[in-house]
């Protein structure tokens, strides 16, 4: 198998994600559980944070569900969780790190 398994939006973020000529769409009932309708809310009830968070835990997800002969040699997703014990939280770091291909910065493409 090779990366071209995952490579359109469609096959990576699954049932929750669409697209058009005006925008992309990530449901949040289907693609980002982490986030309830009202935390969602553009009205005044909603959390930004939350939201990023569930948009940050989908990609984790996503991401290590791929087999690990089709993932992408030129983009990997991690999460790293520790414990601020002071604080009485966790703290949960995700890091995105994409190969770029130069001068235009690009996503570099993956190896045929």
């Amino acid at each position: 198998m090779a990366y071209s398994s995952y490579d359109e939006p469609q096959e990576f973020f699954g049932t929750g994600y669409s697209s058009d000529s005006t925008g992309i769409t990530l449901t949040y009932a289907d693609a980002i559980t982490e986030v309830t309708s009202t935390e969602a809310d553009t009205t005044g009830s909603g959390d930004a944070r939350k939201v990023i968070y569930g948009i940050a835990e989908l990609l984790f997800n996503k991401y290590q569900a791929i087999p690990a002969a089709d993932k992408p040699s030129k983009m990997t997703i991690s999460r790293s969780t520790s414990e601020d014990a002071g604080a009485s939280e966790f703290v949960r770091t995700y890091t995105v790190q994409l190969r770029l291909a130069a001068p235009a910065f690009e996503v570099a493409n993956e190896p045929s």
